[in-house]
């Protein structure tokens, strides 16, 4: 499901911009979102009739993410990152991401000039960030018996016992990650060998989508008045329809969790429809949605199986 919701085909489109009533994939309308400087959570704007509503078009999205960098330093060092990317990056803030964007679709600046921009905020955050401290090791000392003068050699073979990542509601294992094709064989022998983390492996973007899910929109930000609200309050005030609604809260259960964004509290199902941070007519869906992520439990073992294994056995 998370692969679904972070695919930028045509075919996964199905979710509306309620300001312009475009028919966009799921990443398309995550990108359109603002993120909220205190949470960091995805809030999917709706503006009034008049107001200017902002967002990056696909024909300008195309030449930022066209255009790449090799000189943005810290956790990019080394690596061709695109202008795009690192726009988006939590160097920069909402404000100055609009502000050099609607620059550039004016031609106030080139493309040239927004990168070399954008390098100059984000290249000395990324210096201080990615300095480290060298720690020199001395060699053990080799012990020599006197009597001999004979050298003791002792050798030592090293096993590593691998921690367990965190998942979503769940610790997952190196073995997992290993058998769902999400660490390849090689990641994996690194690991067992010591020669990389489990805090290493977690940061890398291909795991890290595994084990934390997809950045779902969590809320919807007014901004007009600059408020935020839950997905299933906005609904409730008339800003989303029903069948919106219904959607971008499928999504979220289907990434593990239900959102409650004023309060920034992840939720199951559950706990969500126990608060009130949505309306239990809607519980079964949202719990189907959920299992994508948590399985179902098998009623003949008790055990938890995944929705593949459930619709062979034909739980369903």
């Amino acid at each position: 499901m998370n692969q679904i919701l972070s695919d930028p085909d045509d075919d996964t489109k199905g979710f509306f911009d309620p300001n312009t009533q475009e028919n966009l994939t799921y990443l398309q309308l995550v990108e359109r979102c603002v993120t909220d400087p205190i949470t960091g959570l995805s809030l999917l704007v709706i503006a009034k009739k008049g107001e200017v509503y902002f967002f990056v078009d696909e024909a300008t999205k195309l030449i930022l993410k066209a255009t790449t960098t090799t000189k943005a330093g810290g956790k990019y060092q080394s690596t061709t990152v695109s202008l795009w990317d690192l726009l988006y990056s939590k160097y920069i803030t909402e404000e100055k991401r609009r502000e050099l964007v609607q620059q550039y679709k004016s031609g106030s600046i080139t493309i040239e000039h927004f990168l070399k921009i954008i390098l100059t905020i984000i290249v000395p955050q990324t210096t201080t960030t990615s300095s480290s401290s060298i720690v020199m090791c001395q060699p053990p000392e080799r012990q020599v018996d006197s009597s001999t003068k004979s050298t003791i050699t002792t050798t030592v073979t090293k096993t590593t016992e691998v921690q367990s990542f965190h998942g979503i509601r769940k610790d997952v294992t190196a073995s997992e990650l290993l058998e769902s094709q999400i660490i390849n064989e090689d990641l994996y022998n690194n690991l067992t060998a010591g020669n990389v983390t489990v805090t290493e492996v977690s940061e890398m973007d291909s795991v890290r989508k595994y084990l934390e899910g997809t950045n779902s929109i969590a809320g919807v930000y007014l901004q007009s008045t600059k408020e935020t609200l839950s997905i299933y309050e906005a609904k409730s005030k008339g800003l989303l329809t029903p069948g919106t609604t219904l959607v971008l809260l499928e999504a979220q259960a289907a990434t593990g969790f239900v959102i409650d964004p004023v309060k920034n509290k992840k939720l199951s199902v559950e706990e969500a429809v126990s608060q009130r941070v949505v309306g239990s007519e809607w519980k079964n869906k949202l719990l189907s949605a959920e299992r994508a992520v948590t399985g179902y439990k098998d009623p003949y073992t008790g055990n938890t199986i995944s929705l593949f294994q459930a619709l062979k056995k034909i739980l369903l």
